[in-house]
């Protein structure tokens, strides 16, 4: 097996609604030119792709960067792309990342290249903080862990607002919900806030719905096995 690839994984039954799926392990789903990445494959059949043609906005591949040994994207204000804006107001959402974080800087894993309030964002401040925005509501968590180390994060919503549930390496965090008025697509990986992130990336999968407790327990044991977290 060469560095940083997998091969011959057992992927669990995946919950219906996926509708982005990226994962830095695939080797075959990156177009890269010494390292830089102009384009990053959608894999959930959606074709939802994510490119950057300016070299110097271009993340690149970071070589055997996560816990388990295989390869991350690394973005150091970069960000990519998508092919087809995400609705993110109409549709309940679940979504699964495995990044490492860098301390006192964004990152913003998908937001709106012209619009701030709009993103799946984890943000270093003075204290630990996720703030995740959709067109009708604001989700906000300041106590999960404040450290460079390599997590996954899951997130949901539902489309009225009743429900969100985060957890963090598998534990529930609360959240806050409040009422707001935000972009209603997501049209861009690794941008929100006007800024471009700096964090390295492994594995974001997005459902176009609330995934059972059972789907998620599932991607999790999958999630935290590959990646070592």
């Amino acid at each position: 097996m060469m560095m940083g690839m997998r091969s011959g994984l057992i992927l669990p039954a995946r919950p219906a609604g996926l509708e982005l799926w990226f994962d830095a392990s695939n080797a075959l789903s990156i177009t890269q030119s010494a390292g830089a990445i102009s384009q990053w494959n959608d894999l959930s059949g959606n074709a939802n792709n994510a490119t950057q043609s300016s070299g110097s906005l271009q993340p690149s591949v970071s070589v055997g960067a996560a816990p388990s040994g295989i390869n991350g994207v690394g973005f150091s204000s970069s960000y990519m792309n998508l092919a087809n804006p995400i609705n993110n107001t109409t549709e309940s959402q679940t979504m699964f990342a495995v990044v490492k974080r860098t301390p006192f800087n964004g990152a913003p894993l998908l937001g709106n290249a012209s619009n701030t309030a709009s993103f799946f964002d984890f943000l270093y401040t003075g204290s630990g903080e996720i703030l995740i925005s959709t067109g009708s509501y604001y989700f906000s968590n300041f106590t999960v862990p404040l450290d460079t180390n390599w997590h996954l994060f899951i997130f949901q919503y539902n489309a009225n607002g009743s429900l969100a549930n985060l957890w963090v390496d598998g534990v529930s965090y609360p959240v806050t919900t409040t009422a707001w008025s935000g972009s209603s697509t997501f049209n861009t990986l690794g941008y929100a806030w006007n800024t471009p992130a700096t964090m390295v990336l492994g594995e974001v999968q997005l459902y176009n719905n609330v995934v059972s407790s059972t789907g998620i327990a599932s991607i999790t044991a999958n999630l935290k096995s590959k990646w070592g977290v």
